[in-house]
């Protein structure tokens, strides 16, 4: 099933999007997209679905116990918040062409770490499992006093050496 989502438009195209749902759950990722000119031609056709999607819809942990296991190895938490519309997490396969189907629960958990840095990592916990398969801050920059600027620039960041998807090894955030 495709339902619309968002459409926007520039000088010269129209962009139109549609989010992919199965049995009434978003499938996370599964979308499909056109470009188009003004006057409505095609000028390309995006497709990220996943067709043949086998998934219970029932989940086996309560939300709480998501709570908690998104929760793990965090410090300084001041809110967790589950988001009680459970999602399709598509998961690639190590074999070529494959693709494992999670039901997961969005967890949000916010505070500061201690050196008063804030943090918003957003978790998508396993519902038959319980297993985290991403944590990630949503916070991507915070600064206690404006940046100073002398005309240089310096980037910081961070790699990681994991595919987003693949599961965590351990619960340090």
């Amino acid at each position: 099933e495709l339902r619309e989502g968002s459409t926007y438009a520039s000088r010269k195209y129209r962009y139109q999007w549609y989010e992919q749902w199965h049995q009434g759950l978003q499938v996370i990722g599964g979308r499909l997209g056109f470009k188009r000119t003004p006057e409505g031609a095609l000028v390309w056709l995006a497709s990220e679905l996943h067709p043949g999607i086998q998934i219970s819809s029932i989940a086996s942990i309560r939300p709480s116990e998501a709570q908690r296991l998104a929760s793990v190895g965090i410090t300084n938490i001041q809110a967790v918040l589950v988001d009680p519309a459970l999602k399709i997490l598509p998961v690639p396969g190590k074999e070529t062409m494959t693709v494992s189907y999670h039901l997961v629960y969005n967890v949000q958990v916010e505070g500061q770490d201690n050196q008063g840095l804030p943090y918003r990592y957003a978790c998508l916990v396993d519902a038959q499992t319980g297993r985290l398969w991403q944590r990630e801050n949503k916070v991507v920059e915070f600064a206690q006093q404006p940046p100073q600027s002398n005309g240089n620039l310096t980037m910081l960041g961070r790699v990681y050496p994991k595919h987003p998807f693949a599961p965590l090894d351990s619960a340090m955030p």
